[in-house]
Formats: C-alpha cells, structure tokens, sequence
C-alpha cells in the first residue's frame, strides 16, 4: 500500500523503520543509523554489496552476512584466510588490498547465497573451503538454509532446493571468494570498501 501510495503521490517520502526487508523494498535511497549516528547512505544494492563497515553488513540482507575471524598468512606467494576449520584462499585483487593494509587477524565475511555444496558443483577444479555438520535444516520453497557447524563456527549457506539434507549429515563447503568482504577487529570497517568500490557514505 505504501509502494502504490508513493508511486501515485510521486513525491519524495521518508520512511522510518527497523525492518532492513521494509527499507530494502520500498527505498530507493536508504540511510542506515546505528545509536542515533549515520553509517552508510545509497541505494539497497550499493548497501548490500558494498557495506561500509560489519554493522551494515550484517544489518543489510536476510539471512544475514556470516561472520568470523580469520588470520592472514602467506604460502608460496598466495594469501589465505585461516582459523581452526576454515581455509580460503584470498582472490589476487582483494589479496593485494589485504596485504597493504598491514592487518594480520581480520573478520571475514560471506553472504549465505556465496556458499556452496562441494557435492552439487560440476566441477572437480574446486578448493573446499569448510567440512562440517549440519545442525539444521530450514526448508523455504526455493531454497533451504543450511545451519552448519564447522569447529568453533556455526555458517549459515543458502542451497537451491532440490537435494534432501537432514541434521547430522556431513558436508564440504565452497564459498564465492570473489564476494567475500573483509572488516578490520578493531572498529568494524570495511578493508575492501573503498577500492573495489561503494556507496557514497
């Protein structure tokens, strides 16, 4: 009602709400505010793609973006996010930001959608970035959330349906590198932000 109101008004409307799937579908211009201060303003794609900082990441897009820390370490010229179950091999663009900005731990960050079953790729060229168990299963129609224990971690993947999973099943994960977002432990902002590209903020 509001999306037909406004599109027959065709006047400017500010529109206040907690509710990041509301802001999401009705803005075309969004202004995300945590305690009272301004993070990050543009359009939802721009804020879905291109957070500023872990707070508008994980505030934009439902399920929300996975989070964990990782260190960085070096291995025959190649960079790697690791921790005790997670080893992922860092892209050559984001790799040459990451080692210029001198951090050794960081928060890596991996929307459900970029994560995939190792079993349903066609591919046998495919590095696996996570084994783990699934605790549970969420079936939605087209897609089934994957709760998955992997260590200390609990991942949360979004499959397309079609395959049966079930609590306790083990599975190997491949994640989307190239859609991987990268924050720094200290204050949550963004590493990769400002040279792949963003918002205004």
């Amino acid at each position: 009602e509001i999306a037909r109101l406004h599109h027959q008004l065709q006047t400017t409307m500010i529109y206040v709400t907690h509710d990041q799937t509301e802001a999401m579908t009705l803005g075309d211009r969004i202004v995300v505010m945590n305690d009272g201060i301004i993070q990050q303003c543009g359009t939802p794609m721009e804020l879905y793609q291109h957070p500023v900082n872990q707070f508008v990441a994980g505030f934009i897009g439902n399920p929300p973006m996975n989070f964990f820390p990782v260190e960085l370490m070096e291995n025959e010229g190649r960079l790697f996010a690791s921790s005790d179950s997670i080893l992922i091999e860092i892209p050559t663009p984001q790799a040459h930001i990451l080692r210029a900005s001198g951090e050794k731990e960081i928060v890596f960050g991996i929307r459900p959608e970029a994560i995939h079953d190792a079993e349903m790729l066609l591919s046998e060229n495919i590095d696996i970035a996570a084994r783990g168990t699934i605790e549970v299963v969420e079936l939605l129609g087209a897609e089934t959330l994957l709760h998955v224990r992997c260590g200390k971690e609990l991942i949360v993947a979004s499959m397309p349906s079609g395959r049966e999973y079930r609590p306790g099943d083990a599975i190997e994960l491949v994640f989307t590198t190239d859609r991987m977002h990268a924050f720094r432990k200290a204050d949550g902002k963004s590493l990769l932000y400002d040279v792949l590209g963003g918002a205004s903020s």
